[in-house]
This record gives structure tokens, C-alpha cells and sequence, in this order.
């Protein structure tokens, strides 16, 4: 006998197009128009909504058939079943044939993907919702309840004599830990502002009255004409080479993508700028005596910067005029870096931005009264660097999206420069960690969206943290624009191998909204891309990087004292990212 019971319900609807001929069962069934005299008829419950019109059904024995919304079903043995239906919707069969079974009529429904539901019945009441698994719930106001039943196997069916339920995905933890904002903000360098700082940087001569220094006394903006490729010098340690991929990182959230440095292989030990090939810039760690060999001349210096520019002879302004820059090198002197308890990995890490920026083509030293916070001040050197101060930022991003090479000061000027908006739109999260907040955001302004992160620095490295072992897991949200300013949102879930400091960086669940919405709750979106990207990463003190995976790139920081967070960013040509995770479990797996 097939018969569509509710142990059975996924399958029902192949039941319906193979056993039930699409309306006649095995023997064949009919419903006859107008009210049919039953013989000796006995009373017959039908199922709410059962959905037959008044008249007969006949069902020969051992088939079934499919009428309105519900399986007539015959016994194998007896006579065929006859059921008669009256016009007030009440129903009798004929008992001198068999007794027909009456059930409502399941279809096939579909869930999202990752639902959670557990096999078994879930009933929500007309205009009602309600949270199972990873979905919401919810049935139309208007008709019955609604009814599914969930399958071992993850498959779903609805009872078709009550209402269809809706389910969507619910944003569960840890995202909806995120807090989300999306704002316009004002305070960004004025195009006066800017000028007067790419003034002091482009004049020639010395850095500022006062300052002991000269640099070069040839005039003139001088960048690259394609982006530079970093090399570091062989010999640095693993934890130098972090902070080098780091500080690049660091230098390219300013940027646009087409703009952003790559690092390539290790380069020889070199002494002179000179030998720096085309389009390269060295970066060497060095010992104090490799240090003043290489021509660094001043002793009390944690680094220095070696530009080498391409100048020409101007006719019209008799002077000769720098043209572009050919190539660069960075030494750095990490000795000095551990003479004081006052020296940080942050510290360093400021010190070795600052020369990058040189390296890139801005000369000079900011005098100390202008421009308070510049990483170019050559008086403060800062406890620590999250991201590069917003006058810095904006200056690299002038001389290499606004400006010609060449260019010289006296050119500088509004019209030069462009439209320029001193607002941005900021889409930023935080999340609570016992370590303190951890702030993520991407600042879109005058056509380019920069990634930021902020935490506190954490006392010691990862890999000393004794609390955290085996693999730990920090989970979180993502947060970012596409290059149309359409809002992107998900999860994000780095998880790090305390034995290798190896890793992974996923991200999730991954959605857009339309531009100037913040993301909302995951299924309120639209997929973005492929709905997930996944990197593997790599750890060295307290900076992590992306070693492979989808096409990107991703750089961050651990924060907190105890490492309770993490934060960093996810930059490729379609998306400009930020993430923020807090740390979640550890497992015994190595």
C-alpha cells in the first residue's frame, strides 16, 4: 500500500509522480461532479484545508491518489475504496469496499544552506516566527499553521493544507556581536592643509629652519611610475621579516590597489643605493658596525632611508629639477631598539613607516607646531603605529593619484590638486574583548577606501602567550565596501596553530547591501561573489599575513594584553575590507 506517512514525508513528492500517476493511482481513482448517494456510508474525518471538491473519489485497492491537498490511500486487500464528499465539506465512505486512509499532502521545501534544523516536526502558528537551528521561522498571518517536517538527512517537507513557511538565516555569534556603524565624517585634511604639507616636502633644501639634516637640495616632487618592488636584504630573522611585510601592508591600505607594493624575493647585501636595481627598494635589517659601513652615518638612529631620484637641468627655471624616483633603500638598526624599556615592537614598527614614506618620495621632516601627529615629525617618535596618521596617509595618496612627476612646488596649488572633499564615509565595527574594545573600520574619501584597525598593543608575542595552546580560534565579523561603495558584511574566523604559528584567515556568509546602507543582519543581503574566501596565514610576533588562498592580500594585528583580539584587513581589486575577531576556544590539536 503507498501511502505518504509522515515518517516518510521527504519522499512523498516522488511518491505523488510515480505511485499516483499525477492524480490516479495504481487501479485508477475518479471524482465525479455533484453529490453522489453514498451506500452505507460511514463517516469519514478529513484534515483541515483538505482542499476536495464535493463529489466521489475512488481509489482501487493497493494505490493512492493525490486530490486538493490531500493522499487518498487504499488497502491491498478488499474491494476499492470509495470516499464521497458533500457540499458543506464533510465526507463518508463506502464500507461495503475497503477503508480508505485520508492524509494531507506534503511538497518539497527548501532550506538554506548550514540551517541547523534537527529531524523532527516544527509547527508556527498563523502571523508567527520563531528561532530553530541558524534560521528564523516564520508563517503567513493569512490561512492555517504552518507545519514542516525535517528528515534525518537534512531534507524538508511542508504539510500543503496549511501555510508555507519562511526561513531565513540568522546572523548568530559571533557577528551579531559586532556593533556596525556607518557614517559621514567630517575633519580630514583641507586641500590647504595638504599643500602646506607637500610644501615642506617638496622644496629641496633642508627639511625645516633648524633642523640639522639636509636631504637634497634639488627641488621637486619625485615618485615611482609604477608601483615598487620590495625586497628584504637576506639575513633578517623571521620576526624582522614580519615587521617589514607588515609596515608595506601598513603603506598599502593608503593606497589604491592598482598602486600597492608587492615583496619579492630577498636581496643581496648591498651598500649602495647605486646597486639597487630599477624600480626596487631594498630593506635591510643590519648590526650596528654593517650599519655605519652601509653609510649610516648617525649613530643615534634607529633607521635611515636612501632615496635615489632622477633629476634634469630646467632651462626656463636654470636649476636642475627632480623627475621621478629610481630606486631606494631602508637600512634599520634594531640594536637601538632594545637600549630603553621605552622601546616597543609599535616603536619599531613607526620608525620603519617613517623611512618607507621616505623611500616613496616624501623627503622631508614635518616641522615640529605643524601638522601634530605626522609620522614625519622628527621629534616624536610614537609608543606604537595601528595605521598612518591621516596627513601622511592623504599626502601619499595626492603625490600618487593627483600629481605628475616633477611637479614642482611652485605648481602646487587648489586647481592642481582637484576637487577634494574633506569628508569620508566610515563603515566601522567594534567588538568587546576582555582585553578591551577592538575597533575595525574602511574610510572611503575622495575616491579611495582606506582600511584602519585600533587595539591595545599586547604585552608579549603570540607565541610566548602560555595561556594559549594547541589552536586557537578568534571569530568575528568582516566589514568593507566594493570599489561602488556597496556595503559588504560577514563572518570572519582566524584560527592559529600555537606549535607551527601557522594558520587560517576564512571569511564567510559573505553578503552585500546597496551603497550608503550598513550591512544588517546575514539573509537580509545579497550574496557577494562566491559567498566565502579563505586564506592561509602566517604568525610572527604579533602580526599576521596571508601566505596563500583566494586572490588578496591579509594583514593584521593581535591586540589586548593576552591577545583576546585580533583585527586586520583584506584588500583585493573588488574589495576593500576590515576584520575584527575575539578569541574563542583553543583545541588540543597540533
Amino acid at each position: 500500500m503507498h501511502v505518504c506517512r509522515p515518517a516518510a514525508l521527504s519522499a512523498c513528492l516522488l511518491l505523488l509522480l510515480t505511485a499516483c500517476g499525477g492524480g490516479g493511482g495504481a487501479g485508477g481513482s475518479a471524482v465525479g461532479p455533484g453529490p453522489v448517494e453514498p451506500l452505507a456510508g460511514v463517516s469519514l474525518r478529513l484534515p483541515s484545508g483538505h482542499g476536495l471538491m464535493a463529489g466521489s473519489v475512488s481509489v482501487a485497492p493497493g494505490g493512492s491518489a493525490e486530490h486538493g491537498n490531500v493522499v487518498v490511500s487504499c488497502p491491498a486487500s478488499g474491494q476499492a475504496c470509495v470516499v464521497t464528499v458533500a457540499a458543506d465539506g464533510t465526507a463518508s465512505y463506502d464500507r461495503t469496499g475497503g477503508m480508505p486512509g485520508v492524509m494531507a499532502a506534503y511538497g518539497a521545501w527548501a532550506l538554506p544552506p548550514g540551517h541547523g534544523l534537527s529531524a523532527g516536526a516544527l509547527r508556527v502558528a498563523p502571523g508567527g516566527s520563531a528561532e530553530h537551528g541558524n534560521v528564523v521561522v516564520s508563517c503567513p498571518a493569512s490561512g492555517q499553521a504552518c507545519v514542516v517536517t525535517v528528515a534525518a538527512d537534512g531534507t524538508a517537507s511542508y504539510d500543503r493544507t496549511g501555510g508555507v513557511m519562511v526561513a531565513e538565516p540568522v546572523l548568530r555569534e559571533p557577528f551579531d556581536t559586532v556593533s556596525v556603524r556607518l557614517a559621514k565624517e567630517t575633519g580630514n585634511p583641507t586641500s590647504a592643509e595638504l599643500l602646506s604639507y607637500l610644501s615642506t616636502q617638496l622644496g629641496g633644501g633642508p627639511w625645516y629652519a633648524g633642523s640639522q639634516y639636509m636631504w637634497s637640495d634639488i627641488p621637486g616632487l619625485g615618485r615611482y611610475s609604477s608601483p615598487p618592488m620590495v625586497r628584504i636584504v637576506q639575513g633578517a630573522s623571521a620576526h624582522e621579516r614580519a615587521m617589514a611585510h607588515h609596515a608595506v601592508a601598513l603603506i598599502n591600505r593608503e593606497l589604491p590597489n592598482q598602486w600597492h607594493i608587492q615583496i619579492g624575493s630577498d636581496a643581496p647585501t648591498l651598500g649602495a643605493v647605486s646597486a639597487v636595481p630599477d624600480g626596487e627598494l631594498y630593506v635591510g635589517f643590519l648590526a650596528v658596525a654593517e650599519y655605519e659601513l652601509s653609510g649610516g652615518g648617525r649613530p643615534e638612529s634607529e633607521g635611515l632611508a636612501f632615496p635615489d631620484r632622477v633629476s634634469e637641468w630646467d632651462e626656463r627655471q636654470q636649476r636642475h629639477e627632480v623627475k621621478g624616483m629610481r630606486a631606494a633603500q631602508v637600512w634599520m638598526r634594531p640594536e637601538t631598539w632594545f637600549r630603553s624599556n621605552q622601546r616597543s615592537e609599535g616603536n619599531m614598527m613607526w620608525v620603519l613607516v617613517h623611512e618607507l614614506i621616505h623611500a616613496l618620495g616624501l623627503d622631508g621632516h614635518v616641522p615640529e607646531g605643524e601638522h601634530p601627529g605626522s609620522i614625519m615629525n622628527d621629534c616624536c617618535q610614537q609608543s606604537s603605529i595601528e595605521r598612518i596618521p591621516e596627513i601622511d596617509g592623504t599626502a601619499l595618496r595626492a603625490i600618487y593619484t593627483r600629481y605628475e612627476n616633477g611637479t614642482g612646488s611652485e605648481d602646487l596649488s587648489p586647481e592642481s590638486l582637484g576637487p577634494w572633499e574633506t569628508s569620508s564615509l566610515n563603515l566601522s565595527g567594534e567588538l568587546d574583548t576582555p582585553g578591551g574594545t577592538v575597533s575595525f573600520g574602511v574610510k572611503h574619501r575622495n575616491g579611495i577606501s582606506v582600511p584602519w584597525t585600533s587595539g591595545q598593543e599586547p604585552s608579549s608575542a603570540l607565541a610566548d602567550n602560555r595561556s594559549i595552546t594547541g589552536t586557537a580560534t578568534w571569530s568575528g565579523g568582516l566589514l568593507g565596501f566594493t570599489p561602488h561603495q556597496l556595503s559588504v558584511g560577514g563572518n570572519a574566523e582566524i584560527n592559529v596553530n600555537m606549535g607551527t604559528m601557522n594558520g587560517s584567515a576564512d571569511f564567510t556568509d559573505l553578503q552585500r547591501w546597496p551603497a550608503g546602507q550598513a550591512p544588517g543582519a546575514l539573509g537580509t543581503g545579497s550574496q557577494w561573489g562566491e559567498g566565502s574566501l579563505g586564506y592561509t596565514i602566517s604568525v610572527s610576533g604579533n602580526f599576521l599575513r596571508s601566505t596563500g588562498g583566494d586572490a588578496g592580500v591579509v594583514a593584521g594585528n593581535f591586540y589586548g594584553s593576552g591577545h583576546e583580539g585580533v583585527a586586520g584587513s583584506l584588500e583585493r581589486s573588488d574589495l576593500t575590507a576590515v576584520f575584527g575577531a575575539k578569541h574563542q576556544s583553543t583545541s588540543d590539536a597540533l
